[in-house]
């Protein structure tokens, strides 16, 4: 399977995103809406965006902040790792040129004795099969 060589692409980066989502297994966990940090690169061939200069050419990242905020707000998650699958998912859905990307996806109020907790995925178009991911928890 051909992967592209991500430290060979540009790409734009979202970072410290904030918001709140319905995530946990405790009821503890989903009684209220937890904070949430997400970092996120959008890796693509930027060649005709620097060539036109034209945002239809590129990853709009507002459109991007948006796609996520709406996932954040109108869905729960069991897992952190379901919720990187379902951002990547969208993304991947309405960007049909971003080729990879990356999340960092932090809890920072899971753990007592920690700053936060983390998951980090990759995730490559040509591994993905599906559209936005409909979460059974819904």
């Amino acid at each position: 399977m051909n992967r592209p060589d991500l430290n060979a692409m540009n790409c734009l980066e979202l970072r410290g995103l904030k918001g709140c989502a319905c995530l946990g297994v405790t009821s503890e966990e989903r009684r209220r809406r937890q904070p949430i940090r997400i970092n996120v690169k959008l890796y693509f061939d930027s060649a005709k965006a620097q060539r036109s200069d034209c945002l239809d050419d590129t990853i709009d990242y507002v459109r991007a902040q948006s796609l996520i905020e709406e996932r954040l707000a109108q869905h729960e998650y069991n897992l952190i790792e379901a919720l990187a699958e379902d951002l990547a998912a969208t993304l991947f859905q309405h960007f049909p040129q971003l080729l990879a990307l990356r999340l960092k996806l932090k809890k920072p109020k899971a753990l007592k004795s920690a700053r936060y907790s983390a998951f980090i995925s990759t995730h490559y178009r040509n591994d993905y099969t599906g559209d936005a991911r409909q979460n059974g928890n819904d």
